[in-house]
């Protein structure tokens, strides 16, 4: 993730450290990094967060539908975890589903791209709760 300087606007990928303080290489001036700037990086990972734990579900709704009409696992209904939050029980046919499912993986794997490596830990939690 590049960094940009506040005085001068240069842009890198990390700050010149001196003496345990930040200068930036382009004007050589101190990086003060303040309370705001880390609260407003915060909010904005947990947002992001937010959003693809969204996405998560969106992607599990269809997958416990199709594993539900197909009949694989009797008494399935009663251990799904996302019933019916977003989708409605639907007369379609399996392949509508299979094809939603999909979708959203796709959507997902979009998502969590690039993304740091702890939101996959999170999502990970999420998925064996």
């Amino acid at each position: 993730m590049l960094k940009k300087c506040n005085k001068c606007g240069f842009q890198q990928d990390k700050f010149l450290n001196l003496g345990g303080r930040n200068y930036c290489k382009g004007c050589n001036s101190e990086i003060m990094v303040n309370s705001n700037q880390m609260s407003m990086q915060e909010q904005k990972t947990l947002y992001q967060m937010k959003l693809l734990l969204g996405n998560f579900h969106y992607m599990l709704e269809p997958l416990e539908e199709y594993i539900e009409k197909a009949g694989y696992y009797p008494d399935f209904r009663s251990k799904r975890q996302l019933y019916r939050k977003t989708l409605r029980d639907s007369e379609e046919p399996l392949e509508n589903d299979e094809d939603l499912f999909l979708s959203q993986v796709f959507i997902f794997a979009s998502a969590i791209q690039g993304e740091p490596s702890f939101f996959r830990e999170v999502i990970r939690q999420e998925f064996y709760k």
